[in-house]
């Protein structure tokens, strides 16, 4: 799963998800069971990669059954595509993964679903307040308790940066930037861009020109995450970098930014000789194409995705100026 996945939630409808075919369900199980190992995994991962884009199947039955697999590497893939099952009859499930798999990597990524039903409760205010609170006390046990793994302590720390209004979370966020550990540093960056506050932006533009790379990259994505106007021309500058990693993220982030400066970078990185520049290039003006007729109150989901995507069909009148492109988002 595609860790920028997880900062964006995706489909999830309690009802339209109800398992529609056990019988399904438990052919799967049964032909998964006879295969070797290496086979279990590939196979797993493959129906993992379906998620994002499935709207019509409910796997979660498969997948708790299969958080019970010997191999730590198999129990992990199905522990993180429960993010798109936020019910709240499978939060059991995963906390007893959270405190009791022998795997701190699978635990670290059961912390990061809970993630999830954190989005459901505080921002889209669509699950039992009572039981996102409960969620919310683990997560905050799990980050401040120094027994813990770092691993644990930072996907519970990402988790948490759902909660904005909460003083308690953006102090601990802080505190995560300032540790000695590199891990939590860059956790606190991603918390940072995920919660959008315009109280990390000095934070994550001076991350944009850290030494190490890894931090960079984080750096980058917050911005974008975070859609930090101010940060445009670094990041125009970082889309020609001769590091390819640090190239592709900035042109992912100019798309989720958003304004005419953006496009013009964006609009020449389409005619790049790297084949993967140019797609994410036209991706990224797609996003920006979205976020213009948002801001026009004219976006549907029916929307010709072509059109989105041409950069000679965008109207540069859809930003007069960085005051109509939001610094922070919802």
């Amino acid at each position: 799963m595609d860790r920028d996945s997880w900062d964006q939630p995706g489909r999830y409808d309690s009802a339209a998800n109800a398992p529609k075919n056990p019988q399904a369900a438990e052919a799967f199980l049964a032909e998964f069971a006879t295969l070797d190992l290496a086979s279990q995994r590939q196979k797993i991962r493959e129906l993992c990669e379906t998620e994002e884009e499935n709207y019509s199947e409910n796997h979660a039955p498969i997948y708790s059954v299969v958080m019970n697999h010997p191999d730590p590497e198999v129990r992990r893939c199905a522990v993180e595509a429960m993010w798109y099952y936020p019910d709240e009859a499978y939060l059991d499930r995963i906390l007893n993964v959270v405190w009791f798999d022998s795997d701190e990597e699978v635990r670290g990524r059961a912390a990061m679903v809970l993630g999830r039903y954190m989005y459901e409760g505080f921002v889209m205010e669509e699950l039992d307040e009572s039981l996102a609170q409960r969620v919310k006390r683990i997560l905050f046990e799990l980050s401040t308790d120094e027994r813990e793994s770092i691993t644990v302590r930072r996907f519970a720390l990402e988790a948490l940066s759902f909660c904005t209004d909460d003083p308690k979370v953006l102090n601990l966020i802080e505190q995560g930037y300032f540790s000695p550990d590199q891990r939590m540093q860059l956790s606190a960056l991603f918390a940072m861009g995920r919660s959008g506050l315009e109280r990390w932006h000095g934070y994550l533009l001076r991350a944009l020109h850290e030494s190490e790379k890894e931090f960079r990259i984080e750096a980058i994505c917050a911005c974008g995450e975070a859609q930090i106007i101010s940060a445009v021309p670094e990041l125009q500058k970082m889309c020609f970098d001769m590091d390819r990693d640090i190239r592709l993220e900035a042109i992912w982030a100019l798309g989720k930014i958003g304004d005419e400066r953006a496009l013009h970078t964006l609009q020449r990185c389409t005619r790049d000789a790297d084949p993967e520049v140019c797609e994410i290039a036209h991706d990224a003006i797609e996003e920006l194409g979205i976020a213009a007729a948002i801001a026009r109150g004219e976006y549907e989901e029916a929307m010709d995705d072509e059109d989105l995507g041409d950069p000679e069909g965008y109207d540069e009148g859809d930003w007069d100026d960085e005051g109509n492109a939001e610094d922070d988002r919802e």
